[in-house]
C-alpha cells in the first residue's frame, strides 16, 4: 500500500529521472506492507507534469526495518545544496532528518523528540522557515528567491527577488517583476512569498508534528515547535515552554466525601430539601423547604427565598 508523503520539482535533475530539458516531478512516499510489519520510503517520478507516474526500480530508497516509519516531507536546503527529508518515527515520538544529493541515496542526520505532546503517536511532519515579526519593513527584507529556471532566463534581479538568507531557494521562487512588485503563486513555480509588513531579517524554522489518537484535547491533533535548523539538526528555541505536569499535584485535603461518615460533615436533609427530622420550622409564604433560593420549579412556580 502507498501511504502519504510529498513531491518536489527536481529543477536540476539531480535524480536523473528527467528527460530532455523538462525537470521531473519526484514523489517520495511511504510503502506500507500488509503481510509483514514494515514501512519504508519510496520514489516515483513523472515527466508529463504529473499525468502519469513511474515507480523507481531501486525502491525502497530508505528502509530502517521499522513497523512504523512514515510520512516523508522532502525539500531543497539551499545553504547545504542538498535535499532534506523529515520523516516521522511514530511510536518513538520522534522525527528523523535525512539528507541526499540525488533523492535516491539518503544519509541519517539527526533526530528530534520526544517533546510537547507525547501521549499519541507522531505523524505527518513538516519543516519550513518563517520571518520573525516586528521592526523593519518588508521592502527591505523580502527574501524570496528566483527558481533555477528563472536564473537561467536572467530574471529575478530586482530587490524583491533577492535571497539574502539563502534559505528558501529553490522551493521559494519569485515572479519576474521589478522592484517592489507583489509576489504570487505562478503555476509550476512552487511556493511563493508575499510581502508582509513589519518583517525582520531574523528567520526561525517551524517544525509541524501531528499527533494521532492521543492529542491533549482527545483524538488527533497538531503541534508545532519553533527553533533553528542548520541543515543537519533542529534545535528548539530556548523560549519554548518547558514540560508541564500531566496531573494535578497533591494539595491539602480540606474535606473528604469518599467514606460513609463524610468526615466532619453531617447529613441534615434529603436531596429534595425535606429535613430528616420530623420537627420542622414553619415557613414563610414563598419560602422553599430548605430555606434556600429557588429560581424556578418544574411547574414554573417561582420562589423568592430569603
Amino acid at each position: 500500500m502507498i501511504f502519504s508523503g510529498s513531491a518536489v520539482v527536481d529543477w536540476s535533475n539531480t535524480s536523473g529521472f528527467g528527460t530532455g530539458k523538462k525537470p521531473p516531478l519526484v514523489a517520495i512516499y511511504t510503502g506500507h506492507y500488509t503481510k509483514k510489519p514494515l514501512q519504508n520510503q519510496n520514489l516515483a517520478y513523472s515527466n508529463d507534469r504529473g499525468r502519469t507516474w513511474t515507480k523507481y526500480s531501486g525502491n525502497p530508497v530508505l528502509d530502517i526495518g521499522e513497523q512504523d516509519f512514515r510520512d516523508p516531507k522532502v525539500f531543497w536546503h539551499e545553504p547545504t545544496k542538498r535535499w532534506v527529508m523529515v520523516v516521522s518515527w511514530p511510536t518513538h515520538r520522534k522525527v528523523r532528518f535525512y539528507a541526499s544529493s540525488n533523492l535516491r541515496e539518503w544519509t541519517h542526520l539527526s533526530d528530534f523528540g520526544p517533546a510537547g505532546s507525547t501521549q499519541g503517536i507522531w505523524e505527518c511532519p513538516d519543516l519550513f522557515p518563517l520571518h520573525v515579526e516586528g521592526g523593519a519593513s518588508s521592502e527591505d527584507h523580502q527574501e524570496s528567491s528566483p527558481s533555477p529556471r528563472e536564473e537561467r532566463a536572467g530574471r529575478g534581479t530586482g530587490r524583491g527577488a533577492s535571497n539574502k538568507s539563502g534559505l528558501l531557494s529553490p522551493a521559494l521562487s519569485s515572479s519576474a517583476g521589478g522592484e517592489g512588485e507583489d509576489h504570487h503563486l505562478r503555476p509550476g513555480g512552487g511556493i511563493q512569498m508575499r510581502q508582509v509588513d513589519r518583517m525582520t531579517k531574523e528567520m526561525k524554522w517551524t517544525l509541524i508534528v501531528n499527533v494521532g489518537s492521543g492529542a491533549p484535547a482527545g483524538g488527533s491533533g497538531c503541534q508545532y515547535f519553533v527553533g533553528d535548523f542548520d541543515g543537519k539538526q533542529f534545535t528548539l528555541d530556548p523560549s519554548f515552554p518547558g514540560p508541564q505536569p500531566e496531573f494535578v499535584p497533591e494539595g491539602r485535603l480540606v474535606a473528604d466525601f469518599e467514606h460513609d461518615d463524610y468526615g466532619a460533615w453531617k447529613v441534615c436533609m434529603e436531596s429534595l430539601g425535606r429535613r430528616l427530622r420530623r420537627k420542622t420550622r414553619a415557613r414563610r409564604p414563598g419560602q422553599s423547604a430548605n430555606r434556600g433560593r429557588i429560581s424556578r420549579t418544574r411547574s414554573g412556580e417561582q420562589f423568592s427565598g430569603r
